[in-house]
């Protein structure tokens, strides 16, 4: 059976993890030091090594903002090459958003499956 393509523009990013907002207007957001649970509970129990922040830029934060749940990755580049300019907006939103998978911040509906629910 072959795999299904999967059509980045459709796909709808939601924030999967909790965020602040920094005085500057950029957002913080909080992120495991480590992904594996056992890691994870040995570093805050022995090392006590809390959760880190990562601090996103004003083009990161635009992004983040619309991570919503109501918008689609094509939607997003729309909204970022109005403000931001054209300069290759598609490849930097792909590496973006990659990084933000990777890192479990958003995660990923299928733009069908939210119209067909």
């Amino acid at each position: 059976m072959a795999k299904k393509k999967i059509d980045f523009g459709r796909l709808v990013p939601m924030r999967a993890r909790e965020f602040s907002i920094m005085d500057n207007g950029c957002v913080s957001v909080r992120q495991p030091r480590f992904f594996n649970g056992f890691v994870r509970k040995l570093a805050e129990s022995v090392f006590h090594l809390p959760d880190v922040n990562v601090k996103l830029d004003d083009k990161g934060t635009f992004v983040w903002n619309l991570c919503d749940g109501k918008y689609s990755n094509a939607d997003i580049a729309e909204k970022f090459a109005e403000r931001f300019g054209n300069d290759d907006v598609y490849d930097r939103l792909y590496s973006f958003m990659c990084y933000l998978e990777k890192c479990e911040m958003i995660s990923y509906v299928n733009r069908e499956e939210l119209e067909n629910a």
